[in-house]
This record gives C-alpha cells, sequence and structure tokens, in this order.
C-alpha cells in the first residue's frame, strides 16, 4: 500500500515510506470528523472558505488532537513554482506567496491547503530536510514539484538519489477534463509525455498524479522511492472535497509535515 489511513474519529492519511524513516511526521486530512455544516461537511480546514471562522479553528483543534500535528499557514498560493524557506520566524507583513515550502529546521510545522490540486512531499532522511508542495495545473507545468527538489538540493546539500516523495489525495485523470488551453499547454511544455494528455470527444483529461511523478523521477529521484496515492478527490465526496465536483464551493484539505527533533 502507498499510503495508510488512520482510522479515528478524525481520520488521516500518511505514507509508510515517510513513516518508516522516523524523521518527518507528516498527514493529509480527510473531510470526515468535523464540525462544519453543508456544504463545507465536515473538516473544513481552510480559513478562505466562506465557512464560519469559528467552525474551522474547531477543526483544526480536532485534526491537530488527532494528529499530533501542528497546522500553520505557511504560504499565501501563487500558483507558480515559487518556494519559501520556513525558518519559524513570525512573517512580519503578511504571508509570502509560493506555492512550495521547505524546511531544515526541526519542529517547524509545514501546511498547504487545497481542494484538488496534488500535495507533494519531499523527504531527504540523511540531510534531513523535507519540503512540502502545492501543485496545481499551472504549478505542475511550471515543474513547481522538480523546483523544490531544486531548492533543497542548494539549500541543505539534499541528495535527490536519497530522497522519498508522495503524491498525495488529488483530482485524478478520471476526473480532471480541460479544454485545449490547458491540455495544450501541458502538451507544449511536455511533449515527451503526450500519454498523460487523453482526447475525449470535445475535452481532454491530464493525468497530473504521473505528471508530477515523472517531474520528481526527472529531479534525480528513484522512481521506486515515489509515492502515488490515487486517492481522487473528485471521485469521493465521501473522503473529500472537491472545488471541481462542488462548483467551487466547498471545504479545504490540509497536508502538513514537520522534522523529529
Amino acid at each position: 500500500m502507498s499510503t495508510t489511513l488512520h482510522e479515528a474519529e478524525v481520520p488521516w492519511f500518511s505514507f509508510p515510506s515517510l513513516d518508516e524513516t522516523g524523521v518527518v511526521r507528516h498527514a493529509f486530512s480527510t473531510r470526515r470528523g468535523g464540525v462544519s455544516p453543508a456544504p463545507f461537511d465536515g473538516l473544513n480546514l481552510g480559513l478562505t472558505t466562506k465557512d464560519d471562522e469559528t467552525n474551522v479553528r474547531q477543526n483544526r483543534r480536532r485534526f491537530e488532537t488527532a494528529t499530533g500535528l501542528s497546522l500553520v499557514d505557511s504560504v499565501g498560493l501563487a500558483h507558480g513554482n515559487q518556494v519559501h524557506y520556513a525558518t519559524g520566524a513570525v512573517p512580519t507583513e503578511g504571508l509570502p506567496l509560493a506555492d512550495a515550502v521547505v524546511t531544515d529546521v526541526p519542529g517547524v510545522p509545514l501546511t498547504l491547503y487545497y481542494a484538488d490540486c496534488c500535495p507533494v512531499f519531499i523527504l531527504d532522511p540523511s540531510r534531513r530536510c523535507v519540503g512540502l508542495v502545492h501543485a496545481g495545473w499551472r504549478g505542475t507545468v511550471a515543474d513547481v514539484s522538480g523546483a523544490t527538489v531544486r531548492s533543497m538540493v542548494e539549500w541543505f546539500g539534499a541528495v535527490p538519489t536519497s530522497c522519498l516523495a508522495g503524491v498525495g489525495s488529488s483530482i485524478g485523470p478520471c476526473c480532471f477534463e480541460v479544454d485545449w488551453d490547458v491540455a495544450g499547454e501541458v502538451l507544449a511544455r511536455y511533449p515527451q509525455w503526450e500519454d498523460l494528455v487523453r482526447k475525449l470527444s470535445n475535452k481532454w483529461t491530464v493525468d497530473l498524479w504521473e505528471l508530477n511523478a515523472r517531474l520528481l523521477e526527472r529531479s534525480g529521484i528513484p522512481r521506486h522511492r515515489i509515492a502515488v496515492s490515487r486517492l481522487c478527490t473528485a471521485c469521493r465526496p465521501d473522503l473529500f472535497f472537491s472545488f471541481r465536483r462542488d462548483r467551487r464551493n466547498t471545504g479545504r484539505l490540509a497536508s502538513t509535515c514537520v522534522l523529529t527533533s
């Protein structure tokens, strides 16, 4: 199994390959176990939704109690390939804009929120550094996953062949239907991977799971060290929020990690 579902009043997923290192604690959430009413029912963790902030705060406390991890607001999303180095310092002028956050500081939590985009975890257990990526289609086309690996190499001396990675719950190729403007941009950037774009009658589908996995592999991480959850947020309304399926009016999931001391 590439992922483990931790059954509890507030359940969550993790990657066994990362758990087994003992270097990082991490989780990505489901929608179960929260207090929010429809259409945010129940564990909405996003403060950018129209849900009551009191509900979101209570949901966050429930998730933190269940997982033992802290939820923070690490960055404001830019939908590109910017990478932010989190040191634990409190920002003085709002959140930095980025789509990935990395650290080599034990105890500094990294958190990103999403509702269809790919959460990608990257860990070098030997150099003890970790990265967390928010890979929507724009960020994926811009290779935010590869940019994160390269930043970890430059800033922390990470060794790609020693890294482990995991692509968490997100919209799958079964449900990510797009127009030509998106499909054409993917093909223009990655013509060698045309198999990841499939033509329907008047739409196309794009496999963001596999595209991010191949970009991680291209950055130097061996394929057998890349786990893909293959959990489609759009297919599983019982488990996940989905921005597309729910026509934008929905909750947010969280991905979070912290290096152990």
